[in-house]
């Protein structure tokens, strides 16, 4: 059994992760102008969405499988279509590297408690991003996070109650 994607048809309409793939490899999908939809089988095992996986493809919505630890640089960048990322509270989710969601038009995000590192310019030209909610995080220092990740305009953060900015 193989479990690392390499490399698409750069023709595909509709991705579906099959559950044993543990890591999408660099530009897997970098490109794929026609790609629509990307959905993961149940009982997904990924554990790495890689650098450059889906830059510049035109899907509109992404659930990442809770097992996901890693956004790689660049891996959602220039989805101008890219409204909806869905991330579970129950997510595995530890990094977002560079520029991982650099030009898309995400409305809202929901970083979970796992998160250790948020990595500059992480949201950069995310012009439609307006709710960025946080969960219980004792990993990661909110002030500095929103000053070095959010330029004008500003977004709503939300973060638990025990915390402030």
């Amino acid at each position: 059994n193989y479990d690392v994607i390499l490399f698409s048809s750069r023709y595909i309409e509709n991705a579906v992760i099959p559950s044993n793939i543990k890591i999408i490899g660099s530009a897997a999908f970098q490109n794929c102008i026609h790609l629509k939809v990307v959905t993961f089988e149940e009982n997904s095992m990924l554990n790495t969405i890689d650098d450059f996986v889906f830059y510049n493809t035109p899907f509109e919505r992404i659930v990442i499988p809770p097992t996901v630890k890693r956004l790689g640089e660049l891996s959602f960048a220039m989805c101008l279509s890219l409204k909806k990322v869905y991330i579970s509270n129950d997510s595995e989710l530890e990094e977002i590297d560079d520029c991982a969601f650099d030009c898309s038009v995400i409305e809202d995000i929901f970083i979970p408690s796992k998160v250790k590192k948020i990595s500059h310019s992480a949201f950069s030209i995310c012009e439609n991003l307006r709710i960025v909610e946080f969960d219980e995080n004792p990993n990661l220092d909110f002030p500095s996070i929103c000053k070095a990740l959010f330029k004008d305009p500003f977004p709503i953060i939300l973060v638990p109650a025990k915390k402030s900015l």
